[in-house]
């Protein structure tokens, strides 16, 4: 739900259809945060792993550099555009770091940069800004342009809203000169895209010389079935196993919570044909209108949202710390109440295949568990604390309508509704408004 983002001002990507949830699981938080109402932002510090990806692609140095290689080869250059001057961008290092775990570091993209394209990643000139129209809230960053060798503009995209390996090979595969080398895949990338996850597990515990990219599929599938600590075991076990391998680094990273996958912004699910058939008139990287029917749109909605929920039962995969790390629990469960809401209004549609729906009745209760446990709530957060205390309420309220299905008795919804309003009534100010970060009704 790109709602998230907006809400909690937390300026990264939405990701394409199928996975519209954002902002890091659990996994990122190393350290329980301070029991004050601090601004103190404490961040995760990649590892020696962790700080590779990216760096499998032939980058050059310069922009210069760039230009002499195209001509030299004939090759066409990709620039990827980390960030513009003069924007006011949260969180640039994050959002390049995505874009390195990202595409940067799955083995087909990387053979397709460094084989048919003189690749460069540098923020353009004040200069190349004027030239190729790069204007703050014009282009909006991360984004890439491909040149001709003459230097003139062949393609520029941003906006981007999928990092979807298949979406980004197809456009380096249009825009080549020359047909992109073939990469092995992962037998095990079929089963994935369809969403049989089961299936992938299945598969690889029968074949007995997994390849790393097998591995980094197995983490993947774990993780969407709601097992994340082992998917975290996996990456980490890869990471040591094969440490000069790209999908290694990226498991690092993923491991660590800082990489994309754990983040929602990275799906690997099969993408219809049309989404293929770029239109270069559209800005970014969205489907055309109508590529999903509305009945597919709440089934791949649903299920990256039971993908995403932890063992816990929290949808803690935000790291907005505006108003410092102590207030991250209370943005998780604002967080999980708004997944939880929105799951609830999935459970009021007939179209709901049994095994799913079971699926789905589980992940509410136990996010009402998470919501309501008050360990999950830090009361000496004054920044974040409403949405905790009015989200958790709104939640709880929408799940005693459907009790009946949920049947959510321990302990019961009534003495959790009058716990969250007790809550909300205790940060209530003497003049009998609620603020948020600063005193401002």
């Amino acid at each position: 739900m790109f709602q998230f983002q907006i809400l909690f001002r937390n300026a990264i990507f939405c990701v394409a259809v199928g996975s519209f949830i954002s902002p890091t699981t659990s996994l990122a938080q190393n350290a329980n945060p301070p029991l004050q109402n601090s601004t103190r932002k404490i961040r995760v510090q990649p590892s020696a792993q962790s700080q590779r990806i990216g760096s499998a692609i032939h980058w050059q140095p310069d922009f210069a550099s760039a230009v002499a290689q195209s001509q030299k080869t004939g090759k066409p250059i990709f620039w990827y555009v980390p960030t513009l001057r003069g924007t006011f961008m949260d969180r640039k290092s994050e959002i390049d770091r995505y874009m390195m775990a990202g595409p940067f570091s799955w083995p087909t993209i990387i053979a397709a940069l460094n084989e048919q394209y003189v690749p460069i990643k540098i923020a353009p000139s004040q200069k190349q800004q004027t030239k190729y129209d790069l204007v703050p809230y014009k282009f909006i960053e991360p984004g890439f342009v491909i040149l001709n060798s003459d230097g003139s503009e062949k393609l520029k995209t941003d906006r981007l809203t999928t990092l979807h390996v298949e979406w980004f090979r197809q456009l380096l595969a249009n825009n080549a000169n020359h047909p992109l080398p073939k990469v092995n895949r992962s037998t095990a990338a079929e089963p994935y895209s369809k969403g049989n996850f089961e299936a992938v597990l299945q598969q690889l515990n029968n074949s007995p010389n997994n390849t790393c990219q097998d591995k980094f599929f197995r983490g993947m599938s774990l993780f969407r079935l709601g097992r994340h600590n082992d998917a975290k075991m996996v990456w980490e076990n890869m990471s040591k196993a094969y440490p000069d391998e790209p999908l290694a680094w990226k498991a690092a990273a993923e491991a660590q919570g800082i990489g994309p996958f754990v983040r929602g912004f990275e799906v690997h699910r099969k993408l219809p044909a049309k989404v293929l058939k770029f239109d270069y008139k559209l800005a970014g990287s969205a489907a055309p209108v109508n590529t999903y029917t509305e009945a597919q749109l709440w089934e791949n909605s649903t299920q990256f949202l039971l993908g995403m929920q932890n063992e816990d039962g929290g949808f803690n995969d935000s790291d907005y710390d505006y108003g410092g790390t102590d207030s991250l629990p209370n943005v998780h469960v604002a967080v999980t109440s708004i997944a939880g809401m929105a799951l609830i209004r999935t459970l009021e549609r007939n179209e709901i295949e049994p095994a799913i729906r079971a699926r789905i009745i589980k992940a509410i209760n136990k996010a009402i568990a998470y919501v309501s446990n008050e360990k999950n709530i830090n009361q000496a957060d004054k920044d974040e604390i409403l949405w905790a205390y009015a989200y958790r309420l709104r939640f709880l309220i929408r799940a005693k309508k459907q009790n009946s299905t949920l049947k959510n008795v321990e302990p019961s919804l009534d003495l959790q509704i009058k716990q969250a309003v007790a809550g909300l009534e205790s940060i209530q100010s003497r003049r009998g408004g609620w603020y948020h970060e600063y005193n401002n009704p």
